[in-house]
């Protein structure tokens, strides 16, 4: 990989943050002089710092770690991503047990025309051998089936995985779970105690999706392409310990460069995050460094200019 490329990942990758940290300690914008990163919406550098994300993390699965149906709420989540949903399953005491409501709740809002489930990323729900022809139906019957594959333990044999490849490849096995949605599915589970926080292979296994498989490309070979990479995970770990390298040279900088934008607020534990990169963080950034090689996603602008 071209060592000027590389630069330019981990750049990108503190530029990105630091829009978050000044958007976060009420600074007003514009938040950057970059015209991609003004006007064109990206993912946090941290996907667990995105809002979907952070919601459920914080109202799903931190206050249900003891609960052995937490798996369940973690692929509802993650499946509907749309917090003002999620937040009318909260509200209603469903959002986690109780199914039969919930799927009242979402039956109801369906035949209201209401949205439901996020745009952000295409989910699929038309596995028509199984007679599955909405996303509603889709959901509640993807949960059945996950407890009929893992032998009606699902939350035993989750625990008992240890790591993201484990339950990655029994995810994906699975009707309508491609290996993008069994990706997001499994980063999500580490975001759980109870489950892969402490998966010893977040350093050394991921899963490469097409948005990463292209930035990867990039810095390989200077242009976009959805050719699969062979050797995928060991280049991933070998821009990991690059990209660690960069933050350990190059963090103090642009902790003070923020500081001097930032009135009364210490910035050091925003950029706590990139002393802990993993291959998770790595994979996400490529995604986000070949959606900014293409100049943003035309279809996501972002209100960041004046």
């Amino acid at each position: 990989m071209d060592k000027e490329r590389i630069r330019e990942f981990c750049e990108l990758a503190f530029k990105r943050h630091q829009i978050y940290v000044l958007k976060k300690a009420g600074v007003p914008k514009p938040w950057t002089k970059d015209r991609i990163l003004r006007f064109y919406r990206f993912c946090n550098v941290f996907r667990f710092l995105d809002k979907t994300s952070e919601w459920i993390i914080r109202n799903a699965i931190e206050p249900n770690e003891d609960n052995q149906e937490l798996w369940k709420t973690i692929i509802m989540c993650r499946y509907i991503s749309k917090i003002e949903t999620l937040q009318k399953l909260k509200d209603a005491k469903c959002l986690i047990g109780n199914q039969t409501e919930a799927y009242n709740i979402l039956r109801k809002m369906q035949q209201n025309k209401e949205k439901i489930f996020t745009n952000a990323f295409i989910v699929n729900s038309k596995t028509d051998s199984y007679g599955w022809t909405d996303k509603v139906s889709y959901l509640f019957n993807l949960l059945f089936e996950i407890r009929k594959k893992m032998s009606t333990q699902p939350d035993t044999i989750i625990r008992c995985t240890n790591t993201m490849e484990k339950l990655y490849y029994l995810l994906i096995d699975l009707p309508g779970i491609g290996p993008f949605m069994a990706y997001q599915y499994t980063v999500d589970f580490t975001y759980s105690t109870r489950y892969l926080k402490k998966a010893w292979d977040k350093s050394t296994w991921t899963q490469l999706g097409l948005g990463a498989v292209r930035g990867m490309n990039r810095l390989l070979y200077g242009k976009a392409s959805n050719d699969k990479i062979p050797n995928s995970i060991e280049l991933t770990k070998e821009l990991l310990v690059e990209w660690k390298r960069f933050v350990s040279s190059d963090i103090r900088r642009w902790i003070k460069e923020t500081q001097r934008m930032v009135e009364n607020i210490k910035v050091d534990p925003f950029f706590y995050y990139f002393q802990h990169l993993d291959l998770r963080d790595v994979q996400h950034q490529l995604c986000e460094f070949d959606k900014y090689e293409r100049g943003g996603s035309k279809k996501r602008r972002y209100n960041g200019g004046f």
